[in-house]
């Protein structure tokens, strides 16, 4: 490449493929996220056992609750179904949209927490997930 305008291309060309590259690197890292986020729920800990009244108030059902500092345990699949990485451009956002999510994750004045979302998150982090992500992307596009 000799002269200015080649030049200004190949960058462009670049920008564009780096560009592509953060944006797949972001998705594949926000769904890392939440494959973690489920997992956690979903490998039962060995807690309390207490019996609890259906929300219909006509069964009972057997309920371990999960060790406090240890992701919740499932009961119903709820917490699960509903945690879901959004990815838009160059950001994304994991969430868990139930009502009682974020007393799980933060805890309360009766509860300790249960954290399931954060830990996902360091998990990405301790394992440079978002940086191999970009690597690979960026190998396989240029």
């Amino acid at each position: 490449m000799s002269g200015g305008k080649e030049v200004a291309r190949a960058l462009f060309k670049v920008s564009g493929i780096a560009e592509d590259a953060l944006k797949g690197a972001i998705q594949a890292t926000a769904f890392d996220i939440e494959a973690n986020a489920r997992l956690s729920i979903a490998d039962q800990s060995h807690g309390k056992t207490y019996v609890k009244t259906s929300q219909g108030g006509k069964n009972k059902i057997a309920h371990t609750a999960s060790k406090a500092g240890d992701a919740p345990n499932t009961d119903t699949g709820t917490l699960i179904k509903n945690t879901k990485a959004e990815v838009s451009g160059l950001s994304a956002e994991v969430t868990a949209n139930t009502t009682y999510a974020e007393s799980l994750e933060l805890g309360t004045k009766n509860m300790a927490a249960r954290p399931f979302l954060m830990p996902a998150l360091q998990k990405v982090i301790d394992n440079k997930s978002l940086e191999k992500n970009i690597e690979q992307l960026m190998a396989a596009k240029l």
